[in-house]
């Protein structure tokens, strides 16, 4: 069987090392992004918790990095080089006290401070980078997340196979981050620096463009998308339920199966090798979704959930 041209049946059976031989030989995706937005939501609707409780908070911390480590060795077990994780938007920052000192602090320990963590990072090779803002998140919320980062930063840092990189507060700041950057590189160098040279500055290092970028429970949130490596290559993808429960083995192999195999450049030989039988089904699919929105959404609650 060529593995190269396969049926999507046949590519959700095949084991992890497999489909890493197909997206070895189609050189895709290496470099991912995973919002896993939804998590309180998630909480809510399985711990039978009160929300207003320590042990909601408590709870939500441990749901969500239970859940992230397997998201994680759903990537990574099918061989991306390189995922972005953004962690901590700005909008946290206005979420409550109990919210700080126990979710987000158990949260974030965990994940950079835990031997169970870093034994993790160890056992599959993966080392630990950030970017954004770690100081103003650590003084606006009390943590002491900026001594959590130097240590898996120091623990992970010989490790080559995988990269996970965390981001916290970027977006709203970036943009200025990258002129005062563009201003030294100047005075410098004489020359605005090249893309390439704004990647190396912001992040410390070369990264590819981003093949996918992964939202959950909101079609938004376009301000997770990290600064310089999306583009015109970086397909998009929502999952309708919360990131850290959703992504399974089925729904990330259903991913890799588009973005492989639906979901191609476009050029002029899409036109000039349009038969007729494909132009019927495309004159019928554009006649039959001529009101068809996809973002539309419902209520439950205060939440809103997309309608599928």
């Amino acid at each position: 069987m060529n593995k190269i041209n396969i049926s999507k049946e046949e590519f959700l059976k095949l084991p992890a090392n497999e489909i890493a031989q197909i997206t070895s030989k189609l050189g895709k995706p290496k470099v991912g992004v995973f919002v896993p937005d939804g998590n309180r939501r998630m909480t809510l609707a399985f711990s039978g918790l009160n929300p207003d409780t320590d042990e909601f908070y408590h709870e939500n911390a441990r749901m969500t990095t239970t859940y992230f480590m397997e998201n994680l060795k759903v990537f990574f077990g099918h061989s991306l080089n390189t995922l972005f994780v953004p962690l901590i938007s700005h909008n946290i920052l206005g979420r409550n006290q109990k919210y700080h000192e126990i979710t987000l602090h158990e949260g974030l320990k965990k994940i950079l401070d835990d031997d169970v963590w870093l034994n993790f990072y160890q056992e599959n090779d993966i080392r630990v980078s950030t970017y954004g803002d770690i100081e103003h998140l650590s003084k606006s919320t009390g943590t002491f997340i900026s001594e959590w980062v130097e240590k898996a930063r120091n623990d992970t840092a010989q490790h080559k196979t995988h990269q996970i990189y965390f981001g916290f507060l970027s977006p709203k700041r970036v943009g200025m981050e990258l002129a005062h950057l563009g201003i030294e590189f100047y005075k410098q160098n004489k020359r605005a620096p090249t893309h390439e040279e704004q990647i190396s500055m912001y992040y410390g290092e070369q990264i590819d463009p981003a093949d996918f970028f992964i939202m959950s429970t909101k079609f938004a949130g376009l301000g997770a998308l990290p600064p310089l490596i999306c583009g015109q290559e970086t397909q998009m993808y929502f999952l309708p339920a919360p990131g850290a429960m959703a992504m399974n083995d089925q729904t990330y192999r259903e991913i890799l199966y588009d973005l492989l195999y639906c979901r191609t450049n476009s050029s002029n030989n899409e036109y000039t090798s349009f038969n007729t039988r494909d132009n019927k089904f495309l004159r019928d699919y554009y006649q039959n979704h001529q009101s068809t929105v996809i973002g539309i959404g419902k209520r439950i609650g205060k939440f809103w959930v997309p309608t599928i």
